[in-house]
């Protein structure tokens, strides 16, 4: 690819992820849950990602 396509592609992506992060408000008030709740799933979701990024890398 050349110099300036990857320079496109990077702000494209960029954009996209700024728009994503910038639902992320909205998505949570839909959520029916208590907040704690919530952070607990959360915790354990990121945890277990982890522990399967780090088993991937070795």
């Amino acid at each position: 690819m050349s110099d300036r396509r990857e320079y496109i592609a990077g702000i494209v992506f960029i954009l996209l992820s700024a728009l994503a992060w910038s639902f992320t408000g909205y998505f949570t008030r839909l959520i029916a849950l208590d907040s704690v709740t919530v952070i607990a799933r959360r915790g354990i979701f990121g945890s277990l990602s982890l522990v399967g990024v780090s088993i991937l890398a070795r």
